[in-house]
């Protein structure tokens, strides 16, 4: 193959994925290269704008690459949303924490277990805006009726393999998008992750605080989907796992609900391909089994479905 040529199919296969950044229903196959498949999706002009395409998976900050995690910078990753929960477990009123991840103007994805597992006595308050959940007025705190969430109707509590793991928080103001608040892209994509680097982020157990941390931390880990059936023998199309990275950081509890982040090298956008579900030891101490993540891609209809449904 020539020089041109290369360069040609390398241009073409940038502008189908920029065409295709919010997903939807594949149309055709047209671009395929060592480590992507790329689909461009169907979608129509409202699907685009309730997704702001333009806007996506862009950081101002650097975003580098939470137990042996670093901290994170203001920018990083912008649309990291801490969400708190008022939940009654083992009959004692708790706020549980997870993480979420912006999606629209009007929409935060999470993992529905953080908001069916447990009854909920109160008001979600969803926070953005800054990485230090101390640093006052720079957060912008929402709070929102527990009638706004719609969860996957696939999932259950009860089921021990945790499947569909996936849930929609609904704004009742629009999201201020700055440098600061912005979208993540949703992939349009059938991504072939394997042995891919991705990005996790929260504000969950750290090395230093056993209550989570004031700073989101962030860290790197490695898709690792083959060695992973053989540690959770349940896993299947619609879920991800990854491992840490030597000297990385792995995700913990109060961390479920964020994000798994892909940095596309075609275009520089990040994706979210993974919601963090569940893994081996809560308490992080040991590093043995990976962790599981819900398979955004597998969703995509699904979430443009609610968001068309229910966009205001």
């Amino acid at each position: 193959m020539t020089p041109t040529l290369v360069a040609f199919v390398m241009l073409s296969a940038a502008m189908a994925f920029q065409r295709g950044v919010c997903g939807g229903k594949p149309d055709v196959i047209p671009y395929k290269t060592e480590s992507v498949v790329y689909i461009r999706p169907r979608l129509s002009r409202r699907q685009y704008r309730q997704l702001e395409p333009k806007v996506c998976g862009r950081v101002t900050g650097v975003a580098s690459h939470v137990y042996y995690g670093e901290g994170a910078q203001r920018g990083d990753y912008p649309w990291m949303a801490l969400i708190k929960i008022p939940t009654i477990i083992d009959g004692s009123q708790v706020i549980q924490g997870c993480g979420g991840t912006v999606i629209s103007r009007y929409f935060v994805l999470t993992a529905a277990h953080c908001t069916q597992d447990h009854p909920v006595y109160g008001k979600i308050i969803v926070s953005v805006g800054d990485v230090d959940t101390e640093s006052g007025n720079r957060l912008q705190t929402y709070r929102v009726p527990y009638d706004h969430v719609t969860a996957h109707p696939g999932y259950r509590p009860d089921d021990q393999t945790v499947k569909n793991d996936l849930a929609l928080i609904r704004m009742d103001k629009p999201f201020n998008f700055s440098d600061h608040i912005r979208p993540i892209c949703l992939p349009s994509s059938k991504l072939n992750l394997t042995d891919a680097r991705a990005d996790v982020a929260g504000w969950g157990i750290s090395e230093n605080s056993s209550d989570g941390s004031s700073r989101m931390q962030k860290g790197v880990v490695k898709v690792i989907n083959e060695k992973c059936k053989h540690s959770f023998y349940n896993i299947d199309r619609r879920q991800i796992c990854a491992e840490v990275l030597p000297g990385e950081s792995r995700t913990c509890m109060g961390d479920s609900g964020g994000p798994l982040m892909y940095r596309s090298p075609m275009d520089g956008r990040y994706y979210i391909v993974g919601i963090v579900s569940y893994g081996e030891d809560a308490s992080c101490q040991d590093v043995i089994l990976p962790d599981v993540f819900t398979r955004v891609s597998y969703y995509v209809d699904w979430i443009h479905s609610v968001v068309s449904r229910k966009h205001v």
